[in-house]
């Protein structure tokens, strides 16, 4: 039901009010971290000492938030409050607000689009500002590129990072030289361009954009794929096939040799590379194309040094989604990660895919989620239950932002949250994560523990209603069985625990590596019981993976079967 206006203005001006008032802190100490990873040639970055630009403090004004938020009024004044606080800092010239003042809901989505544990605020409004002034005849129009190209580009290394990602065997010399940041600009808002790229670049929003500006390939780069490609009669993810699979690459003897590192090369078929390089070929064809497109890697059933396989904003009708190719499902590749060039961070492949699917279902809902949870986290310590309207409040406008499961069950693990609505919580969390269910996994962890859901049937019911929604994810099935048997076993109930991780392992032996975690758990849960229950143990283990367990892989034994005899055999029978 809407608000009574009488309500809904002194809703208004309250939260203007508590928005505004309260202290800005300083960012002179704040640094960015760079951490390297070993063997590696890219970046994470983190923003050392991170100061949020929104702290509320006044209590009276706290608990006008128990009332449904007004969300235009909101991102409103969350805008104004972010934009304050940088102003205060005078890293935001006279010119650019002025400009931003005029072009009010630009300004939204940039002050929103900043985070401050991760960008570096002055580089980002920098660089907003050099494409604003020197491409200014189609910025408007291209507004989310240009904030995408910021947030990316606000710390070295932006597209080296991408490019370097999953690579290896290639010298520094083979890799050919970088476009600038106009160059990949110009590129990309070029209206010649926009005729033949498979998306309407101007109509997506920056966080699928992220995925696309960190192209790597210069003009010449850039032509020859469009030469090969433009007429191709299969679609443009087929290319991940294209590239000629080099098995002497992993002996390391590759036979590119030491030619440059280029598509031309990799597409030749007397070339070629391995998975890395398919991947890394098929992602800049389809950036090329104006495909936001990302590289995975993962590992499937049977063990060794995994796999990579392509992401790619894929179209159905007048609908978006995100889809992959390369992704070998005979071999069980659940789940990937993948590298964010704005946030500098490996993250799972699904946990993104949900995040992209919020931001294209609808990306206002999705901004006006993440500021309430923004709000909510800044405030939860001294005032929780203000916090928890807010999370509700997030939850309801976008299901797909997570922000605001993950502050709910923060809550709920600290006992703020009333017996109903942590049932409410479970009921919300199966009906809206059907589609995207890996997040439920995270949170049934964190919240269908005693603690929380007291219950042991309760509990059970919550455990059945999950595994009905993975039904078609048995990694998230058989993760589910681990955590409900160490439960189990820590509760001494050892005959339910192995009955159950028996039953799993069972039902997805043929998974490989997927359940030798599950089996380590049986082994290690009836280690101290008696001769008969280990001996019990050992036999269905023994059984089940000769029948079932994928043994063989390219003519040898599977590294995942070794590891899985190893573990059976030292089992200790007397």
């Amino acid at each position: 039901m809407p608000l009574k206006l009488s309500v809904l203005l002194a809703l208004r001006s309250s939260l203007a009010f508590f928005l505004l008032i309260c202290p800005i802190w300083s960012l002179s100490q704040s640094k960015t971290i760079f951490i390297y990873k070993p063997n590696s040639r890219y970046t994470y970055k983190r923003i050392d000492h991170p100061v949020e630009p929104v702290q509320i403090l006044n209590n009276e004004i706290i608990e006008t938030l128990n009332k449904k938020i007004d969300t235009k009024f909101l991102l409103s004044t969350l805008t104004d409050r972010i934009e304050e606080h940088y102003i205060k800092e005078g890293i935001a010239n006279n010119e650019l607000l002025q400009w931003l003042k005029e072009h009010d809901l630009i300004r939204r989505n940039l002050w929103l689009a900043i985070d401050p544990h991760l960008d570096e605020a002055p580089k980002v409004l920098e660089i907003f500002n050099e494409i604003r002034l020197a491409r200014p005849k189609y910025f408007e129009k291209y507004a989310h590129l240009a904030i995408a190209f910021s947030l990316v580009y606000d710390t070295p290394d932006a597209i080296t990072s991408s490019r370097y990602r999953l690579i290896w065997c290639v010298d520094e010399k083979q890799y050919l030289p970088l476009p600038t940041m106009l160059e990949v600009y110009d590129y990309f808002t070029n209206p010649k361009n926009s005729k033949w790229f498979k998306c309407k670049i101007d109509k997506l929003v920056w966080p699928l954009l992220i995925h696309l500006v960190d192209l790597d390939l210069n003009e010449d780069e850039r032509t020859w794929a469009y030469n090969k490609f433009r007429s191709h009669p299969k679609p443009l993810w087929e290319s991940y096939k294209l590239i000629k699979y080099d098995y002497d690459k992993l002996l390391r003897r590759p036979k590119l040799g030491s030619r440059a590192y280029s598509l031309e090369n990799l597409f030749n078929p007397n070339f070629g590379g391995v998975c890395v390089d398919q991947t890394h070929g098929s992602s800049r064809v389809m950036k090329t194309f104006g495909i936001p497109s990302i590289k995975v890697n993962g590992h499937g059933r049977f063990g060794g040094i995994g796999h990579a396989w392509c992401g790619f904003l894929r179209q159905k009708g007048s609908r978006y989604f995100f889809d992959f190719t390369g992704r070998y499902n005979q071999n069980y590749y659940w789940t990937g990660k993948v590298f964010n060039p704005h946030t500098r961070e490996n993250t799972s492949d699904r946990s993104m895919a949900m995040m992209l699917d919020g931001a294209l279902v609808s990306y206002y809902k999705y901004i006006v989620a993440t500021s309430l949870s923004r709000i909510a986290a800044s405030i939860e310590e001294k005032h929780p239950l203000a916090a928890q309207k807010l999370y509700w409040q997030a939850i309801d406008e976008n299901a797909y932002a997570p922000e605001g499961w993950k502050g709910l069950a923060w809550q709920m693990k600290k006992k703020q949250v009333e017996k109903d609505d942590v049932s409410k919580f479970f009921r919300e969390m199966f009906k809206e994560h059907s589609d995207h269910p890996d997040l439920s996994l995270e949170l049934m962890k964190e919240c269908c523990v005693p603690d929380i859901v007291a219950s042991s049937h309760t509990r059970e019911k919550h455990f059945r209603s999950a595994a009905r929604m993975y039904k078609d994810r048995p990694d998230l099935e058989v993760d589910l069985r681990i955590f409900q048997c160490q439960s189990l076993f820590k509760e001494g109930d050892i005959k339910n625990a192995v009955n159950l991780s028996s039953k799993t392992f069972a039902k997805h032996t043929n998974q490989g590596t997927l359940v030798i975690p599950l089996a380590k758990m049986m082994v290690e849960g009836t280690a101290d019981k008696s001769a008969k229950v280990r001996s019990q143990c050992h036999d269905i283990l023994h059984k089940i993976t000769e029948k079932q367990f994928p043994k063989e892989y390219n003519g040898e034994a599977s590294v995942a079967y070794v590891q899985m005899r190893e573990l059976i055999d030292s089992i200790v029978l007397e």
